[in-house]
């Protein structure tokens, strides 16, 4: 995989490449990871729209497939960060639940605290300050408890914001 830090276009020609012949191969889990590939080049190129129409395909193809939660779980999510990044609020939360409501039946703790502090700031942004403040402290509660320390802080900033 190309480095993105590196050339994010050149990382984007590269995935774009590798979907193509993807296309081409019986490899319905490989083309659901290229989809998702090039929706993260598109992503950190601030190309959120298009972004979101890979995470969407690729989201499509692990709908189908229905033997990889994980690979559902983060297509939801990133159709959640894109949403978001959209301004697509009420769209982006639709999104993260679902990827929590995978990520929590997998016991994928790391991705389940995640889920609940965007899902909580998110909230937060829209006025919903009861419901943020409840899903941020569900994520803080398992930061703590999972020793993601570097999380626990961001998703204790972002609480703290809601109660200025």
């Amino acid at each position: 995989c190309w480095n993105f830090a590196v050339d994010r276009n050149a990382a984007l020609k590269y995935q774009k490449e590798a979907l193509t012949i993807r296309q081409n191969a019986d490899d319905a889990w490989g083309l659901g990871e290229s989809y998702s590939a090039v929706g993260t080049c598109l992503y950190r190129l601030e190309r959120f729209q298009e972004a979101r129409d890979y995470y969407k395909k690729s989201l499509d193809i692990f709908t189908v497939l229905d033997q990889n939660p994980n690979g559902k779980s983060r297509s939801l999510f990133n159709l959640g960060i894109a949403c978001a990044a959209l301004e697509q609020l009420e769209e982006a939360v639709k999104w993260f639940k679902q990827a929590l409501e995978l990520s929590e039946s997998m016991n994928n703790l790391y991705r389940t605290a995640v889920l609940l502090g965007n899902i909580g700031a998110i909230l937060g942004e829209m006025k919903r300050t009861d419901e943020a403040t409840e899903y941020l402290e569900r994520s803080l509660s398992l930061c703590k408890e999972a020793g993601f320390s570097k999380k626990y802080e961001l998703f204790e900033q972002r609480l703290n914001k809601l109660k200025v």
